[in-house]
């Protein structure tokens, strides 16, 4: 008979143990990346004002590290946290570090909070606050806000995110592009279509942007192209494991997609 996690979940509870020993342990830390159903929106979401809502696709990932449970959660730090949201005509990085955190003692709920600085802005505080949810961990599907109050104006991230899968942007001005597999062990394929003849440059970038691999700079016709990163640096050293960025450049267009190196 097979069980549903959120069903595994609650009878570890009732059997007074902890999810974490359905999930990882304490220190283990997994790379997650964002999924198309992650977004930035910010303006009168709620309340009785009528500005207008900006709604923006992100991008990135971050890494959940297991913490110390206790009898009716299992927490987690949320590290390394990297965001793209695509606005129009401007990319928002969006950085931090947080918790999460999942279980209940009846029903299954989760909150998630993060420290957060746009684009090297001050840092400011966003929570989902305690909400029904976690039944599908480990993959984690919530919204965090920066206003829990009814104020006219709030920004909301929605966070939909799981470990490794397969990360792809979605056209930008008619730049499309993919890598897969993702996450990767031995090579990854960069996949990348141009809607006109341009100057493209691929790249590979750790997450403090400092540039790892040099991959292609010439110019290329329209088209689907595609070129492979080997996992290696510039210098032929294995690169170490985890996330990094697949940067392309064309023109005047460009996308950013998050890759997870396994090993």
């Amino acid at each position: 008979m097979k069980l549903s996690l959120s069903a595994l979940l609650l009878g570890l509870l009732l059997l007074g143990l902890t999810p974490t020993n359905a999930w990882g342990q304490t220190g283990a830390t997994t790379p997650y990346t964002l999924e198309s159903g992650s977004k930035l929106e910010r303006g009168c979401i709620d309340g009785p004002c009528a500005c207008p809502v900006i709604s923006s696709k992100m991008s990135g990932g971050f890494n959940l590290r297991s913490l110390p449970p206790d009898p009716l959660y299992s927490h987690y730090a949320v590290e390394n946290l990297d965001f793209l949201a695509n606005e129009p005509g401007h990319a928002l990085r969006i950085v931090g570090s947080g918790t999460y955190r999942v279980g209940g003692e009846v029903a299954l709920r989760e909150r998630m909070t993060l420290d957060l600085s746009v684009e090297g802005g001050p840092v400011q505080h966003y929570d989902s606050g305690d909400v029904a949810g976690g039944g599908d961990f480990p993959r984690i599907t919530i919204a965090v806000r920066l206003h829990n109050s009814s104020v006219c104006t709030d920004t909301i991230l929605t966070i939909d995110a799981a470990p490794g899968g397969v990360v792809g942007i979605e056209p930008h001005d008619g730049l499309a592009s993919r890598v897969a597999p993702n996450p990767f062990t031995h090579q990854a394929e960069i996949r990348f279509g141009l809607p006109r003849e341009s100057e493209v440059e691929v790249s590979i970038h750790d997450l403090a942007g400092r540039r790892v691999r040099h991959l292609l700079n010439e110019r290329l016709g329209p088209g689907v192209w595609s070129r492979a990163w080997d996992g290696r640096t510039d210098d032929g050293v294995a690169a170490a494991a985890g996330m990094y960025r697949v940067r392309i450049q064309a023109s005047d267009e460009s996308a950013e997609l998050a890759v997870v190196k396994l090993r």
